[in-house]
């Protein structure tokens, strides 16, 4: 658990301080919302990046932690590494598809620096716009297995 601005920035160094290789990922979800100090705690880190970016940030975190590959919301996969007591969720921009990686590049975006790792963070309007989409797509999920048509 991330309990404060100050320990996401330790995770974050920690997570920066492993990756050598000049990688760019959005912050986004819960730890964004606290870096914005507009959520107390969050359980996990979730970054979107490419295939490469993601594959230049799970090589250098494959020994410090366990990995597995989850699927999410809308079948939407993703990966899952467990690192010292927090996750990091990355979410690679070929298989996020809507409109949430669009938002998140055309975002006006605040950076973090650590290590070879930079980690834009999309203003607040964006992270809401994003969050409102994940809780309309949980919704439609919840209607689909009630056997109610989506809106």
């Amino acid at each position: 658990m991330i309990e404060n601005k100050t320990q996401l920035l330790a995770d974050l160094a920690y997570i920066g301080s492993k990756v050598q290789a000049k990688t760019n990922v959005y912050l986004f979800s819960g730890a964004a919302f606290l870096w914005h100090g507009l959520k107390d705690a969050t359980k996990d880190i979730d970054i979107c990046c490419s295939y490469e970016e993601a594959d230049r940030t799970v090589s250098a975190l494959r020994m410090f932690g366990r990995m597995e590959s989850v699927t999410g919301i809308n079948d939407i996969h993703f990966l899952r590494i467990f690192l010292k007591s927090f996750a990091l969720q990355i979410f690679i921009k070929e298989v996020w598809i809507g409109d949430e990686y669009q938002l998140l590049e055309a975002a006006h975006c605040g950076s973090l620096t650590f290590g070879g790792i930079t980690f834009l963070i999309p203003d607040i309007k964006t992270l809401i716009m994003i969050k409102d989409r994940q809780i309309q797509a949980l919704y439609n999920e919840w209607k689909k297995l009630k056997g109610e048509k989506c809106i």
